[in-house]
């Protein structure tokens, strides 16, 4: 049973930050293209603060609930290369996102108090690119598990 509301924990997770990365990065993109610099300093605040009240907590949630599942069924020894890239690479990725994006907020935060809607820009450019590719790395991830390629 344990391993079950992992698994749905697991899934709920993935779905929860691919799904709301995914609308942060193009609302982030539509808004940097056309917003002035203190409706783009607003979003930009406004999309960093999602990241991190819920999409962070999201992917910590899948690292936990993908580790449980992992060692509570399998020997670490005797993974199949689905698992493996899935423990391995995926575990990397979530940390790097969260450490990422963490950090990243700190030159968010200078941006907007800079007030240079240029900088705001950029930094908005930025941080939708990131987006992408987290969402990207996502899917990559996904379809190693999907097609369990041994």
């Amino acid at each position: 049973m344990a391993t079950k509301i992992a698994l749905f924990l697991h899934v709920a997770g993935v779905a929860t930050w691919f799904g709301a990365m995914h609308i942060l990065a193009i609302w982030l993109g539509r808004t940097a293209k056309a917003a002035d610099g203190k409706s783009l300093s607003e979003t930009l605040q406004a999309v960093h603060r999602l990241n991190m009240r819920t999409l962070v907590p999201s992917a910590i949630i899948v690292l936990a609930a993908g580790a449980f599942m992992l060692y509570s069924k399998y020997n670490p020894a005797d993974l199949p290369l689905w698992l493996l890239f899935k423990e391995r690479f995926g575990s990397l990725f979530i940390l790097a996102y969260i450490i990422g994006f963490t950090l990243y907020g700190r030159k968010l935060k200078s941006a907007t108090n800079s007030g240079d809607a240029e900088l705001l820009r950029k930094t908005a450019r930025r941080y939708t690119i990131l987006a992408h590719v987290t969402t990207l790395l996502i899917l990559i991830v996904i379809l190693f598990a999907t097609f369990q390629f041994t």
